[in-house]
């Protein structure tokens, strides 16, 4: 740098065209004084150049006097301060949300300035920064030759003066459709402009994860499409600077604690299979239950007829009618219920049944099984124990019959009925006759115990005739055949013989009644 004296010998002011005369020259001699230059920076006087510090005496011709004069002049250096800066001091506010920096300058050139704006006096006091932000100041002087610059930065953070407080850490099982309330020990420190809040979230920690919900309550519901069944979630303190209603999350006094364990589970969902019908053949059965939802830890409340209950998740029951089971989850106490029919078919067969006769004409008889109620099997006991199946049987023993109706729901009924055997032939007597010449005929009679029994006589000369009494004039052995009405026959014989005449008697007593009296003749 070169330092130029200008016209009429003088640097300082440096003229202005057309404002300013020069005097004539005189020839005399000009005292400029001390000139102070910066290291490295030269003099130049009417275009000499002087660099060594010092004091000169020079006689130089001014082309703008048109005459030559003396100058005396002193170089020197000048010589700078160097911008020295104190400690920071950092100041927090009241609420210890803000803090202040402070620093005095305590040497260099003044004046000063922070960050382009000049400081009053030789301290500087920043505004108030958010405390747990970094600051940076830029602090320069006015010295001449270079102006010098302090670079001050940092990060402080005022110490925080509230506390989100503790909760039980007991895990909350919870039903979805219920709310999870969280249980808090009251111990929160809270600022004058703090807000304490709950958050509802996916961290088991002191430091938040995937946020759910926040309110003031501490009592969250499931959330849909946020959440999943089964997955522990956490309800936690949080505190921080109020900012409009709002906690401020971004804040360094902003702390949470942790949280509460909570786990949401669906509404438990019970299904009673369709039952079976209580029948005579099937006098129990079982109830399924099928559950589902839920955490899976259930209990079972069965109740019925007859003052029925049950624990138990697929009970066996006798009775027919409503049955109510009440499934509970265990973890969540949430319940839910389904009811159930069981029917009852115990309707016993109604049936009829015939009986039968034997006999001489017909050696077996046709017993009959009959219902107006479908499906019905039949099974026949005979006198002798033997068995045999089906609706229609024939037998030649007689007897009793138990016959047994087998439904489709297992129920039997029984009926007896008979079969009479009236295969016994008929008694029968025959009487033969004589005959002679005074009795030319014979008179044959057959006799039977069973008075609707026919007779049939067979003659000597093989010819019949029917009835029970025949008259003949044969002699010979004659047959009769008497048969019932159920086909079975007797026989019997009986004789035609020829007898002797009766004598003649020669004294014969008549007598005659004549006239009222009777008279007798000799024969």
């Amino acid at each position: 740098m070169v330092v130029v004296v200008g016209l009429c010998g003088t640097s300082f002011p440096p003229p202005v065209a057309g404002s300013y005369t020069c005097p004539p020259c005189i020839g005399g001699t000009h005292d400029l004084g001390t000139i102070s230059l910066c290291p490295g920076e030269c003099f130049n006087l009417l275009g000499n150049t002087y660099c060594n510090l010092g004091s000169y005496s020079q006689l130089l011709f001014d082309p703008a006097l048109n005459c030559s004069e003396t100058y005396n002049f002193t170089l020197s250096q000048i010589v700078e301060t160097p911008l020295v800066t104190g400690p920071v001091t950092e100041f927090c506010e009241a609420s210890n949300l803000y803090y202040a920096i402070g620093f005095s300058i305590e040497d260099g050139t003044a004046p000063f300035y922070v960050n382009g704006t000049q400081v009053t006096g030789n301290f500087y006091q920043s505004g108030l920064i958010p405390t747990g932000q970094p600051y940076a100041f830029t602090v320069t002087d006015a010295a001449t030759c270079d102006p010098q610059q302090i670079n001050i930065g940092g990060i402080f953070t005022c110490p925080c003066v509230n506390s989100p407080g503790t909760v039980e850490l007991a895990v909350i099982n919870q039903c979805e459709g219920e709310m999870a309330a969280t249980s808090f020990n009251n111990d929160a420190v809270v600022g004058p402009t703090d807000l304490l809040v709950f958050i509802l979230h996916t961290s088991g920690t002191s430091s938040l994860g995937t946020v759910i919900g926040i309110n003031t309550t501490g009592s969250f519901g499931y959330v849909p499409g946020l959440m999943n069944f089964g997955q522990t979630y956490y309800i936690s303190p949080a505190v921080g600077p109020n900012a409009g209603g709002m906690v401020d999350m971004n804040s360094a006094c902003f702390s949470v604690a942790p949280g509460q364990p909570v786990v949401f589970y669906s509404t438990p969902a019970v299904e009673i299979l369709q039952p079976d019908t209580l029948t005579c053949s099937l006098n129990a059965l079982m109830l399924n239950s099928l559950p589902s939802g839920g955490s899976g830890d259930f209990s079972f409340d069965w109740s019925g007829p007859n003052n029925f209950t049950s624990a138990v998740a697929n009970p066996i029951i006798s009775e027919p009618g409503a049955y109510l089971l009440t499934l509970t989850d265990n973890l969540t106490v949430c319940q839910n219920q389904s009811a159930t029919t069981v029917a009852s078919d115990t309707a016993l067969p109604v049936f009829t049944v015939t009986s039968g006769e034997i006999n001489c004409q017909q050696p077996a008889a046709t017993l009959e099984a009959a219902s107006q109620m479908p499906g019905l099997t039949y099974t026949w006991t005979f006198p002798s124990g033997d068995v045999m199946t089906g609706a229609i049987i024939t037998t030649n023993i007689p007897g009793d019959y138990t016959v047994t109706a087998l439904g489709p729901n297992g129920c039997t009924a029984d009926a007896v009925t008979f079969v009479t055997d009236n295969g016994v032939p008929p008694s029968i007597v025959a009487n033969g006759d004589t005959i002679n010449c005074s009795q030319p005929t014979a008179e044959l009679t057959a006799t039977s115990n069973d008075l609707a029994a026919t007779f049939v006589w067979t003659l000597p000369d093989s010819t019949t005739s029917t009835g029970p009494t025949l008259t003949t004039s044969l002699v010979g052995t004659y047959s009769v055949v008497a048969t019932s009405p159920n086909g079975c026959t007797a026989e019997a014989s009986a004789d035609v013989v020829e007898g002797p005449d009766p004598e003649l008697k020669t004294d014969v007593e008549v007598t005659e009644r004549v006239g009222g009296s009777p008279s007798s003749f000799p024969m």
